[in-house]
């Protein structure tokens, strides 16, 4: 009974049929699934998220969905759905795994979204307070409003152009030269991030670009350094 009473809302938050035959066939899976969530703090979270910075506003934004994803909503889909974006065309329902099926089925109104967003609004409102970033939702009183807010800004033409020029810039002036004085792993890092933005913002590079990239910005002539690009 304990597994079939998780398998129910399980395929009901996934927006699945009940197919017993399917629960006959993955019970003990099911059981597991029971115990497992029978042992978790619903209102544990991963570490409280960091206050909003303008130039880390990619970083920024997607620690919320993955803070978001670590709480469970009153509706038992994790909290990340009140901000959900919408899924990429073609995207077939079948290949999203569990979580991903409860986000996007969990309705975006009624009394319990009502709930789940405001708590949404009230992180975001701790988050952006005294930032400049509060300014673009103070007078919304919805959660999942107020972060569209934050992203048609923070993601609109200006900005995405402006995000842009930077990554670009990045990716033109940063080379790596000794470990001393500007560690590999840094190096790595800084070409990663421009190589995220450009994406992001529909100007993504082929994987030959990037390891061209790689080999090209080296200053230095260690015959470790393309053993190292491998790795990473």
């Amino acid at each position: 009974m304990q597994a079939l009473s998780w398998f129910l809302p399980d395929r009901s938050r996934r927006g699945l049929s009940f197919d017993l035959d399917l629960y006959r066939q993955e019970a003990s899976e099911y059981m597991s699934f029971a115990e497992i969530d029978s042992e978790i703090d619903k209102d544990e979270a991963v570490d409280k998220l960091e206050k909003f910075k303008y130039a880390n506003w990619n970083k920024w934004e997607e620690s919320v969905y993955i803070y978001l994803d670590s709480i469970i909503s009153k509706n038992g889909a994790p909290l990340s759905y009140v901000i959900r974006k919408d899924l990429d065309e073609g995207v077939e329902w079948e290949s999203l795994d569990r979580k991903m099926q409860q986000i996007h089925t969990a309705l975006l109104k009624g009394f319990t979204f009502n709930i789940d967003s405001k708590r949404v609004l009230t992180l975001l409102k701790e988050l952006c307070l005294d930032t400049e970033a509060e300014t673009w939702f103070r007078n919304i009183k919805c959660g999942r409003e107020a972060m569209k807010a934050l992203q048609i800004h923070y993601d609109g033409p200006d900005e995405s152009k402006r995000r842009k020029e930077k990554a670009r810039s990045k990716v033109k002036s940063v080379y790596y030269k000794r470990e001393g004085t500007f560690p590999f792993e840094k190096f790595v890092t800084n070409l990663y991030d421009a190589f995220q933005v450009l994406e992001k913002y529909g100007e993504p590079l082929y994987e030959e670009e990037k390891l061209r990239l790689l080999f090209t910005k080296r200053q230095n002539s260690h015959a470790e350094f393309k053993q190292d690009v491998v790795i990473y």
